[in-house]
């Protein structure tokens, strides 16, 4: 039901899409001219608050298990300001969380599905990392997560799970480097998904590289 569009004016939060009523209206604005123009009702634009306009770059939503608040990032571009990373607990009061990270581009941003205080950032500069995304914004520590990507820019983030099993995968697109996946967590069922796997008709094998912490493909 709710969703955040980001862009250079800042975040807009949207609310009431699961009960949103579509629909075409005609517009004339002569007799011999038809548009048709789409009208939509129940639909609420709101201004979420605590982030600086500027060239926001990605929002990423964690559903809370009981669905009444989301847990949302917001990155910004540039070099200027300063704050790149912005948190929030109920999607609408936000908190600048740039601790001790330099100011830089930061393009895009997850929150660990196991661990809401776990969040990464893909930067300019490669990935950084923290567990503590709770504490107040100055006291946040981001740790460098490059091992076997370099300090390149990192454009794409998508966390996913691996098909049935319950182990999240994170797989990442740098510019100049491929693409990358890691699993997050060491669980059991990350574990599982290494045994009895099928080759490919390629002689790939998909699975291999699920014991070290990035594999990459060529560009």
């Amino acid at each position: 039901s709710t969703a955040y569009m980001v862009g250079a004016g800042g975040i807009r939060k949207v609310t009431g899409l699961d009960k949103a009523n579509f629909k075409y209206e005609d517009f004339r604005p002569s007799p011999n001219l038809f548009y048709p123009c789409a009208s939509v009702t129940g639909v609420n634009f709101s201004t979420v608050t605590g982030i600086s306009v500027g060239n926001l770059g990605n929002v990423y939503v964690r559903q809370t298990p009981t669905g009444n608040n989301h847990e949302v990032v917001v990155t910004q571009y540039g070099f200027g300001g300063t704050s790149k990373v912005f948190y929030s607990k109920d999607g609408n009061s936000f908190e600048a969380k740039q601790g001790d990270l330099p100011i830089m581009p930061v393009y895009c941003a997850i929150i660990d599905e196991d661990d809401p205080n776990h969040v990464i950032i893909g930067t300019e500069f490669g990935i950084y990392e923290t567990d503590n995304i709770s504490v107040p914004g100055a006291q946040v520590k981001w740790v460098p997560a490059n091992k076997n990507i370099g300090s390149v820019p990192v454009f794409r983030m998508r966390q996913e799970r691996l098909k049935k099993y319950g182990c999240w995968m994170v797989y990442i697109g740098t510019h100049g480097r491929g693409f990358f996946q890691t699993k997050l967590h060491d669980k059991e069922e990350c574990k599982t998904v290494t045994r009895g796997r099928p080759k490919m008709s390629s002689g790939i094998e998909p699975y291999i590289n699920l014991g070290s912490q990035f594999s990459i493909y060529p560009n």
